[in-house]
């Protein structure tokens, strides 16, 4: 392997970046799946936290086709945004159709930042396999698991858009949104007696 390549260097780096990303959800999304109200949300982060496993998995077979370690670089972006969940999973007194909406807010901006290492790491095996890098690795075929994840990704995404976007939280939300403010009117009017 011509390792000196930079952009197979920026490649291995980028694809170990997205291992501890992934292996960090797998440590984290039950937590957040535990977390929800919604049984729509719940099943539908369950349902990714499987394919994040295996996800995980054609990154070892990534990894091994590639003969280098997956280890070394901790994902600090996805470090930074399950910091941003879990100080929603931390907010008191929020009623749960609010917290959900957070949690789905955090849930897609980690989908957003899959969907972009997955898409720039299938380019740059389709570079590395059109610039004839190596005869004993096969880049076009790493490019083709690439694309499963990233279509996985892709459709979680959807997933929680849909979700969000649904009658739930337009009804969920706005219902909270006038349980508050009628709460508020009430004490409000008791101060003033």
């Amino acid at each position: 392997m011509a390792k000196q390549n930079a952009f197979y260097e920026m490649f291995v780096d980028l694809l170990k970046d997205m291992f501890d990303a992934e292996n960090q959800i797998v440590e984290h999304l039950p937590q957040v799946i535990q977390a929800c109200a919604n049984p729509e949300l719940k099943e539908a982060l369950a349902q990714h936290l499987d394919e994040t496993k295996n996800q995980v998995q054609r990154l070892k077979k990534i990894f091994k086709m590639l003969n280098e370690n997956p280890t070394g670089k901790p994902c600090k972006a996805m470090q930074g945004l399950f910091e941003e969940g879990q100080e929603e999973l931390n907010k008191k007194d929020v009623p749960s159709s609010v917290k959900d909406a957070c949690l789905i807010v955090c849930c897609q901006k980690i989908e957003h930042y899959e969907i972009a290492s997955y898409g720039s790491a299938r380019a740059l095996a389709r570079h590395l396999n059109n610039a004839g890098l190596s005869e004993r690795v096969d880049f076009d075929e790493i490019a083709d698991i690439l694309q499963q994840s990233l279509d996985e990704e892709s459709a979680a995404d959807e997933k929680l858009t849909d979700i969000a976007e649904g009658g739930f939280f337009t009804e969920g939300v706005n219902d909270a949104a006038e349980q508050a403010q009628e709460s508020k009117a009430a004490r409000g009017s008791k101060r003033n007696l």
